[in-house]
């Protein structure tokens, strides 16, 4: 019969434990951080002003007007999503279209 294994174990009790517990205990914990604004170069977090280190937003297209109207056309005319891959659920013109440019 099979032993059970504590799949946790290793979080833990790893050594650095107690520097997290601290870290959290003092907010310093970078993770998770409430965005109360649009996402852009610089957003509103926790209240202040911060340089957006971390976003894929490099073109700066989140906030282009164009960008926001084509999700908005998608939205109303696909849904939020075919819920899972193209290859077992399904394939729209969106999908036909990018493979053709």
């Amino acid at each position: 019969m099979p032993t059970a294994i504590d799949l946790f174990e290793k979080a833990r009790n790893h050594e650095r434990v107690e520097q997290l517990r601290a870290a959290r205990e003092a907010d310093l914990m970078p993770y998770f951080r409430l965005l109360t604004g649009p996402a852009g170069p610089v957003v509103e977090m926790e209240g202040a002003e911060r340089v957006m280190l971390g976003s894929n937003n490099y073109l700066g297209l989140t906030g282009d007007p164009r960008v926001k109207q084509a999700a908005h056309d998608a939205l109303d005319t696909y849904g939020t999503g075919l819920t899972g891959s193209r290859f077992l659920n399904g394939t729209t013109p969106l999908h036909l279209e990018l493979s053709a440019r």
